[in-house]
């Protein structure tokens, strides 16, 4: 299918690129720049840096606001080679004659919201990412936009670009390339790279790069081929070879291969123009074959980059020399293989097996390319075959979704990344859908056709991951909206935006959807993405609800304190340490940190298998006897001592499960429209259905000033001092707003307690946590519930819904008051015996949360 749709338009894809110059950036490369500015980049002997000079006004303008980009359109006006420094007159507006470019996102994260920010910009402000180095120097790192070190990060990856041929002699064989993806750079066959100098030449040259290969071939080698159908790899080792013929602008060099027996003669200038599809490659000076113009093959870790016309360099650089950017590419080289966790151990190199999987965006030019895209559709992609074959349909051509222009409209061929390789699945479909994510090793210096290949076996594909099953039976009746849920219907949708608050603490708005309108189904996909998408905060507040939750709330939450207040002795008496201290009164046991047990805080966990039978106090034990923690009953405190404390937490909970099944039926809605073979009403039915919910009533204490149970915690120890940055294993998360109570109040026992009006710590309450390293504080309305997901959601929905981490941090000390937090969380998830994964049940899944938490 991808070989089938993308032939024509890769062929002249790459042709078009064949034809360009070296210097333009290509469609899918990362590359440094600036949203914009006016005057010419000079280096400022004053302040040591590369900053803006305007020669008009004949003053400095300050440093540019580098960031790292994806090249997500080139420009339908050709650039020339003065638009390195100074834009020339253009036809078009610079939606046209610019490029387009997208602020590169956390590669190892799930919020990509940086893509959203793009910008048409000219030639000028756009640099080699290869040469970050260059051009940062002098800039303190903490003055560095973030996304300079996210793309640092991708340094050692590659992805190969339209496999073309496949060839062999059993048991070996080879998968042809017309291009690869090497860290920030697209080459393809016919470029002109450099390579990287060997280690004695390191020593004697200084770093200098003597070496230009012309690429001939690129290929993907498989030795030993794996004679089973249903093995995970279709070879033992696998390695990657770029071939083609070397030169050199260096005499010495020239002599390699030759056993320095005869004076090698520089080539003839027609001979340059020829080899190098250029005339301006003669302004080096003589060039000279190396290897006696034999083939050389070497790995892709002796690939540095393209390169350019000297006059290219003149513009960008001021030097000629091919090693500027030598010591950057080698030091972002091994950043990446520190930090890259996708790159296994012992290995040096993450092959993606198309650009956007290296890149990990979800998005390019405003088009869905990540691993979850509406691309990947069987339904799609079977009418889109029809329509290939000519056979298609009215009931097709609306199947196969095929796309208009993205971006802005094309008046000529468009070099469209999202068009060209988004779909490139050669290597997983032969692999049976691998996520090949493959390392792959490095070797030192070409390897001439003479010469045995000594090399390591360099790369092993990691098993596939398999997608989460859609469901078990799905729900037959309509559902009966109990009546304690409904209340006031209008909705209100508020746009999760970040704003500062009291103490510049940054605060924003979840999204916001009205009871009514989940019981009407009337929520949009588009609030739903924004709520719980990948560039989210995972969370969405209900707000309308009947008056008796307040009630519940206030009741549930004051029994809090005064559960937390019973002596000792009665405290241990509700712990159940056959049940992992998950089951009943839990202080002291759970292990937030590496080797920190949490006394911040005290728990009370419920059981809440009585939404299904209230004769049930926990879930079956037949087929899982070990996990007490979930088939435990619940213990409950005497009601003589606290009476109110289990008829209003079950009511509540009762509540809270209920209103949980209509988020979960909004979030079906929307994954049966987007996720081919999801099993309709599945989420529903496993809220519904679940005997494995759990409820936990939490009860932060007080801060003390010097003392008792909060001691030493207080501005500058971490911000997630109450409760640790983590993900919620479970679907949806229903929460409560936190009561706020001064305990040095004197209440009568069993009243409800007086509420604070606000928490008297700013900074204290629920955090919430994106994977770019920002924080934001998230506030509940009291009379509102709030619903995060959980990794059990982020597999269900194949990941159009994703797991945030959040965190809760405490209230300062107060003198004369003592302020705990009071608040519940009722976690919806799976029956034990769920599928969550191919062959892994919740039970198992739980077992490995609770093993490396308790």
């Amino acid at each position: 299918m991808d070989w089938r749709a993308e032939r024509s338009a890769l062929d002249e894809y790459i042709e078009q690129l064949g034809m360009q110059p070296s210097y333009v950036p290509r469609p899918g490369e990362v590359v440094l720049w600036a949203p914009d500015y006016q005057g010419e980049l000079a280096w400022n002997q004053e302040t040591m840096r590369i900053q803006i000079y305007s020669p008009g006004q004949d003053q400095w303008l300050g440093t540019p606001e580098w960031r790292a980009g994806v090249v997500g359109q080139t420009p339908e006006e050709d650039p020339v080679l003065q638009d390195l420094v100074e834009t020339a007159s253009k036809k078009w507006g610079v939606n046209y004659s610019g490029f387009r470019v997208e602020t590169f996102p956390d590669p190892l994260s799930y919020d990509k919201s940086y893509s959203l920010q793009y910008k048409y910009v000219h030639l000028k402000c756009i640099k080699p990412f290869n040469a970050y180095e260059l051009f940062l120097q002098g800039i303190p790192r903490e003055n560095l936009h973030p996304s300079i070190a996210y793309a640092m990060t991708i340094m050692s990856s590659f992805s190969l670009l339209d496999k073309y041929h496949f060839r062999g002699a059993w048991p070996d064989a080879a998968i042809y390339c017309r291009g690869i993806f090497i860290g920030a750079e697209l080459l393809i066959i016919g470029d002109a790279v450099r390579l990287k100098p060997n280690t004695q030449s390191l020593l004697e040259t200084g770093g200098a790069v003597e070496d230009i290969m012309v690429i001939d071939e690129i290929r993907l080698e498989l030795i030993n081929c794996v004679d089973e159908a249903r093995s995970d790899q279709l070879a033992e080792q696998y390695q990657v070879r770029i071939a083609g013929k070397v030169y050199t602008s260096t005499p010495r060099r020239a002599n390699a291969g030759t056993g320095r027996l005869s004076k090698q003669l520089p080539m003839k200038p027609e001979e340059v123009i020829d080899v190098f599809q250029s005339v301006g490659m003669g302004g080096y000076g003589d060039w000279y074959r190396v290897w006696r113009g034999a083939t050389v093959e070497v790995s892709q870790d002796m690939i540095l980059g393209r390169c350019y016309d000297p006059d290219a360099m003149d513009l960008l650089y001021g030097s000629r020399s091919l090693g500027l950017d030598l010591m950057g590419i080698i030091e972002g080289r091994e950043y990446s293989r520190k930090v890259d966790e996708r790159i296994p151990e012992g290995k040096n190199w993450f092959w993606g097996d198309f650009r956007t999987q290296t890149l990990a965006i979800d998005t390019l030019n405003g088009e869905d390319v990540g691993y979850y895209s509406e691309v990947r559709e069987l339904k799609m992609w079977r009418a889109n075959l029809r329509v290939l074959d000519g056979t298609a349909d009215s009931a097709d051509l609306r199947e196969a979704r095929i796309p208009g222009d993205v971006g802005r409209p094309s008046t000529k061929f468009r070099s469209n990344f999202a068009e060209v390789g988004k779909t490139s699945k050669l290597v997983s479909t032969g692999l049976g859908g691998a996520d090949v994510s493959n390392p792959v090793s490095s070797e030192e210096g070409p390897n001439p056709p003479t010469e045995e290949d000594t090399s390591e076996p360099e790369e092993i594909f990691p098993l596939r991951i398999d997608q989460l099953r859609g469901g078990t039976d799905e729900i037959k009746s309509p559902l009966i909206v109990p009546s304690h849920l409904l209340s006031s219907p209008k909705a209100t949708r508020i746009p999760s935006t970040a704003t500062m608050g009291l103490d510049n603490v940054p605060q924003a708005q979840a999204v916001t959807v009205s009871l009514e309108d989940l019981i009407n189904g009337t929520v949009s996909f588009e609030t739903l993405t924004e709520a719980f998408g990948p560039s989210s905060l995972g969370i969405i507040v209900v707000k309308d609800l009947n008056p008796e939750f307040q009630r519940l709330r206030t009741q549930v939450l004051s029994n809090a304190s005064y559960l937390a207040s019973l002596p000792s002795s009665d405290l241990e008496s509700l712990t159940s340490p056959a049940a992992k201290y998950l089951v009943g009164w839990s202080c002291g046991k759970e292990t937030l940190r590496s080797g920190h047990f949490d006394t911040l805080k005290g728990s009370f966990y419920v059981n809440c298998a009585f939404y299904q039978d209230p004769s049930l106090q926990g879930a079956p034990a037949d087929a899982f006897p070990d996990l007490s923690e979930y088939t435990a009953p619940n213990i409950w405190p005497p009601k003589e001592t606290l009476p109110t404390f289990r008829p209003a937490l079950e009511e509540l909970c009762t509540l809270i499960i209920d209103t949980a099944a209509l988020v979960a039926r909004a979030c079906d809605r929307y994954a049966g429209a987007n996720i081919e073979g999801y099993k309709d009403g599945y989420l529903e039915h496993v809220v519904r259905t679940s005997l494995t919910t759990k409820a936990r009533l939490l009860h932060y204490f007080p801060a003390e000033g010097g003392e008792g149970k909060n001691a030493g915690v207080g501005e500058g120890e971490g911000d997630d001092d109450w409760c640790a940055t983590h993900l919620d294993h479970g679907c949806l998360t229903g929460l409560t707003s936190a009561m706020f109570v001064d305990e040095a109040r004197t209440t009568e026992a069993g009243r409800e307690l007086e509420e604070l009006d606000v928490s008297p710590d700013p900074k204290a309450g629920l955090y919430i946590q994106s994977r770019t390293g920002e924080v934001v504080k998230v506030n509940i309305p009291r009379d509102c519930l709030a619903f995060q997901t959980g990794e059990a959601l982020e597999l269900i929905t194949r990941g159009k819904f994703r797991a945030v981490p959040h965190f809760v941090k405490g209230a300062r000390p107060s003198e004369g008051r003592r302020i705990a937090r009071n608040t519940l969380a009722v976690f919806t998830q799976p029956n034990l015996g769920e599928e969550v994964e191919s062959g892994k049940s919740f039970g198992e899944f739980a077992r490995e949360v609770v093993a490396r938490t308790y």
